[in-house]
């Protein structure tokens, strides 16, 4: 992400005269800056951090004052006090007793996502809040509900649109929300009747279902395939289309 120089070498002296962005100065703070022999260039502050004399003893990245530079920019740097912390390399910060899921859960008052963890091989204190690999298992803690599925950590605690329990969504076929349930409430017998998968039946699908079925008309005997969804829409849902007269599709004989 970022990266700190410190100055000292006469050579990173002059060179700072004259930055095309960020600060250059000498020394190699952390991996993966890239360098000129003994001096670094700094990416600009959309990026990371600018700062110059960073300190000897840096935790992670590197505390340091704010340069000229720095304070021209420092609507754009991350400051702690009168100094700017840098991000560490290679996204955020490090798993640690501190930075973790469960201390960022308390911290936020997210004790609900402790409460549908679920997986029985990684508990919350061993990843970070804004991990995107790691996918662990999650209950859902409605009583009335208690489905169990699979979602990143980062999906379920990001700020935009987080994710939650895809049942209670209706995002996945279960007793109470699917097909066959959606059509004898509804009203909609015929759909069940209609219904031609020989090796799916609707209480495996939701009435929202975007997969495509093969469907058989109790009227004329014509099959064709069409989405859940267009079947079971409120506006204009799609029926036979050898009824409908459409080309390509005939009644089938008798």
């Amino acid at each position: 992400m970022g990266c700190v120089a410190a100055a000292g070498s006469a050579r990173a002296a002059a060179a700072s005269a004259k930055p095309s962005w960020g600060v250059q100065g000498a020394g190699f703070i952390r991996g993966g800056l890239r360098h000129r022999d003994a001096a670094a260039l700094c990416p600009p502050p959309r990026m990371g951090c600018i700062a110059a004399g960073a300190s000897a003893a840096p935790s992670w990245g590197v505390r340091a004052t704010l340069s000229p530079l720095g304070a021209e920019m420092g609507g754009r740097l991350r400051r702690r006090g009168a100094a700017v912390l840098c991000p560490p390399p290679r996204g955020g910060p490090r798993l640690s007793p501190t930075n973790n899921m469960r201390t960022w859960c308390e911290e936020e008052g997210r004790e609900d996502l402790l409460e549908e963890w679920a997986d029985p091989n990684k508990g919350p204190d061993e990843v970070t809040r804004a991990s995107t690999t790691a996918k662990v298992q999650w209950k859902c803690g409605k009583v009335e509900c208690g489905w169990t599925w699979y979602a990143t950590v980062y999906n379920r605690t990001r700020s935009v649109r987080p994710s939650g329990c895809p049942a209670c969504a209706g995002k996945v076929p279960t007793p109470t929300h699917n097909l066959e349930v959606w059509c004898k409430e509804q009203g909609q017998e015929r759909l069940l009747e209609e219904w031609a998968d020989p090796d799916e039946a609707p209480k495996d699908f939701t009435p929202g279902s975007k997969v495509k079925v093969p469907w058989k008309c109790g009227k004329c005997g014509c099959g064709w395939d069409a989405t859940v969804h267009h079947r079971t829409r409120s506006e204009r849902p799609t029926g036979c289309p050898a009824c409908a007269g459409r080309k390509g599709h005939q009644v089938a004989s008798t």
